[in-house]
């Protein structure tokens, strides 16, 4: 038993210097194997609930496929290449005398080639590269790899072959084979051993290469939803009229497409050496949980904000019921990609701003920490057909949403308002909020923001119907009202939505329940000197009342479709409705970013005339959000808001 103790003692060290070796892997695919909301929850050795989520997201948001094929392909390749030409040139180079003793120098030059600084070779290379349209290829960084590696592999296999006897492939030369089949007989399957280390050496210091050139290659290719991803995030003054110019790359465009973890702040009084920020997730269609996720770093041109309010809006509601499909038939048209962070109504205080320039209000003013600011709720590519030509923004062909098209599985997690924090990537318009107005009352300026379709269409004294009176067509009846609107009429079917409509200058106010569409077109016309609406709102969401906008509409008039942001199926229509009646139809996919500043001001001005506080019906923290939306969905609530800093 004494003799037993040193090797009981041996083996359980060794055991145990495994088991720390295997830790760290061990963690790694426990910890990808977390739902994203248990990541930060505490350790545990096994989560209690195992997903496959994560690599889903990987795989179908992140690219990785792609990333993976150019990795594999420009290794195994580019190590294929320098071991054949390494290894042929090294066999020469032990078996054939040069003159003037020049193998000793080749071998000396081909380890001076491997020892030169990389960075040396950045600019003869970029012009090489560049001259043979090669950049930003499989083919190039393969040409690259395959030259930086050979001569090491000269170096390496040199001191293996010279070891082999000459002797034993003589004898082969003798028993009748060429000089290549002995090299394939003979030489190469002695010389095995060495080509393997070779070959795990090179395939070592290949992928230990930037990564970055690798995701650059699959820049191009489009995403699960269709859109072409481009490198490239630049403004159109950059790149001309058409999109296409130089291809310069700023750390803000960068960080716009690339995903990673941002470094996070120490603070000296942050749990376990960072701070951690509390949001509400939606796992899935009605599973809601509060989860924290680390503070981020603002990467240049990026903003951190603390969230003050963020309202919940009737897209919202759709993604709640799993009604998730939006901007149906675009280039960017997506489903809701779970686990998400809601919220792109939203107003806050600036917390942090990444390095370089600050961010800039609508007069061009510079932001500092503590302005309080309303974001704009999408982040346009600034380079597309629909940005350069100066279309409404939401029409980007690359565009990104917060609250909607953004994961809170994708870093640095907190890309929606139902949270601490909500952080702003490079190129996202903020504007200040004036001082008279109360942040509660600016957690309204998007929605206002979506109201300008009445800019468009309506003239002082037309009379105008809205089709579905909740947040959204409140907004339209105040801007109508504002606006000089003769006649205002507000449907619904919650007769609590019509109580508010009167406050807003709503005239006439019909119930759906009480009225027929007959009904309701007779009345509509007695109010409008017997032919109709000048201009029919429908903020509904629902795509039924559009039929019913149809016939509400004088003849010569506007439907405005502002409600259907997500798509809920197709309805029957007769073209020839429209057609007859000489309409114009104006489809709203969103607010505009020339309407914020104004709807600012209007909100800040008429605050006082207009009830809007008073359609701010509740106010929840994180934990009441789920039952929040189940309540904004019935007539005991208008526009709730989330207040984040409330749980």
């Amino acid at each position: 038993m004494r003799s037993a103790a040193p090797r009981i003692g041996l083996y359980s060290l060794l055991v145990g210097i495994l088991l720390l070796t295997l830790f760290p892997f061990w963690w790694m695919i426990v910890t990808s194997l977390k739902r994203p909301v248990d990541i930060f929850a505490g350790v545990a050795l096994w989560p209690q609930e195992t997903t496959l989520d994560n690599y889903r997201v990987l795989f179908e948001q992140h690219h990785f496929r792609a990333f993976l094929v150019n990795s594999i392909t420009i290794v195994a390749v580019s190590v294929g290449i320098s071991l054949v030409l390494g290894t042929l040139a090294a066999y020469a180079l032990t078996r054939f005398r040069l003159r003037l003793g020049l193998n000793d120098s080749a071998l000396v030059g081909s380890l001076l080639v491997r020892m030169l600084p990389a960075i040396l070779l950045v600019i003869p290379l970029y012009i090489v590269l560049s001259k043979y349209q090669l950049l930003d290829t499989r083919l190039g960084l393969i040409l690259v790899y395959a030259g930086l590696n050979t001569s090491f592999v000269v170096w390496l296999m040199q001191s293996f072959l010279d070891e082999i006897p000459r002797e034993i492939e003589e004898a082969a030369l003798v028993d009748g084979d060429s000089r290549l089949s002995a090299l394939r007989r003979v030489v190469l399957p002695l010389a095995a051993p060495g080509i393997a280390a070779t070959d795990l050496q090179r395939h070592h210091d290949v992928q230990r290469l930037p990564a970055c050139p690798h995701a650059h290659l699959d820049a191009r290719r489009a995403d699960r939803a269709g859109r072409c991803l481009d490198a490239d995030r630049e403004d159109p003054d950059r790149v001309g009229a058409h999109g296409r110019g130089r291809r310069r790359r700023g750390a803000a465009d960068r960080d716009l497409r690339v995903d990673r973890a941002a470094p996070l702040r120490p603070r000296p009084h942050a749990r376990g050496g960072q701070i951690m920020a509390r949001a509400a997730v939606m796992e899935a269609p009605g599973r809601m949980t509060v989860a924290s996720f680390p503070d981020p770093e603002p990467a240049p041109g990026a903003v951190v904000l603390r969230m003050q309010y963020s309202g919940i809006c009737g897209t919202d509601k759709h993604t709640w019921r799993g009604e998730t499909v939006q901007y149906a038939g675009t280039e960017h048209e997506h489903s809701t990609p779970f686990p998400i962070i809601c919220g792109h109504e939203n107003v806050g205080l600036i917390e942090a701003i990444g390095p370089g320039e600050p961010p800039v209000d609508e007069a061009g003013r510079p932001l500092a920490v503590g302005d309080r600011v309303v974001p704009a709720p999408n982040v346009t590519c600034g380079r597309c057909f629909f940005c350069v030509g100066g279309h409404p923004y939401y029409l980007c062909e690359r565009l990104e949403d917060y609250g909607n098209s953004l994961s809170s599985a994708r870093a640095p997690h907190l890309f929606g308002g139902w949270a601490e924090l909500l952080y702003l990537l490079p190129r996202t318009r903020v504007f200040r909020v004036p001082d008279e107005l109360p942040s509660e009352l600016a957690a309204l300026t998007e929605v206002m923001a979506v109201t300008h379709g009445l800019d468009r269409a309506q003239r002082a004294g037309d009379s105008v119907v809205v089709l579905g009176v909740g947040p959204l067509g409140l907004m339209h009846l105040a801007k109508a009202e504002l606006l000089g609107a003769g006649t205002i009429v507000a449907v619904d079917v919650l007769p609590e939505r019509l109580e508010h409509a009167a406050g807003f200058g709503a005239d006439l106010l019909l119930g759906l329940g009480e009225t027929t569409p007959e009904e309701r077109a007779e009345r509509v016309r007695a109010a409008t000197v017997g032919v109709g609406a000048d201009v029919v709102v429908n903020c509904s969401g629902r795509p039924e009342p559009f039929d019913e906008a149809l016939e509400l509409v004088r003849a010569g008039g506007t439907v405005i479709e502002a409600g259907a942001f997500v798509d809920l199926g197709p309805i029957p229509v007769n073209p020839h409705r429209i057609v007859a009646k000489g309409l114009t139809v104006l489809g709203i996919g969103g607010e505009v970013l020339e309407q914020y500043g104004p709807s600012l001001r209007l909100l800040a001005r008429h605050r006082n005339r207009l009830p809007f506080a008073g359609a701010i019906t509740h106010r929840v923290g994180l934990t009441g959000v789920a039952d929040a939306l189940e309540l904004s969905q019935t007539g005991a609530a208008m526009k709730v808001l989330v207040e984040p800093a409330a749980s």
